[in-house]
């Protein structure tokens, strides 16, 4: 009588070895990849946390440059202003004076000449 047992077992034992083989070399990736998912969402949260970083030092540069652009806006304001009550007072002038004799420009330039000369702007009141 033949054994017909003995050659399927080895059969059997050969592929589960290489089955283990196999298996190892599946463990070995998902491991490997693993490891690279962990790194990646560690490389995720440096970058959040950077742009978190950019995007708090871009709010603070916006709320300095409204603390700067307040000044500048007064500033403005008040030049519009002064510029608007010199042409008032100039147009004051006029009606004193015969323009056709002096010239409006003329009077308006000496007038500015005369404020850089004391270092101090001409405040014309109403």
């Amino acid at each position: 009588m033949r054994d017909l047992f003995t050659p399927t077992v080895r059969s059997v034992n050969a592929s589960l070895g290489t089955m283990k083989t196999q298996m190892a070399a599946v463990k070995q990736s998902v491991s490997g990849l693993s490891d690279k998912l962990t790194e990646h969402e560690r490389i995720q949260k440096r970058t959040a946390k950077s742009i978190e970083q950019t995007g708090s030092k871009i709010s603070g540069l916006s709320d300095k440059m409204a603390l700067l652009s307040a000044p500048i806006l007064a500033a403005a304001t008040a030049g519009f202003k002064l510029h608007g009550d010199f042409a008032n007072g100039i147009a004051k002038i006029s009606t004193l004076v015969n323009t056709t004799v002096v010239s409006m420009q003329k009077v308006s330039d000496e007038i500015r000449a005369f404020g850089t000369i004391f270092k101090e702007p001409l405040a014309w009141r109403a």
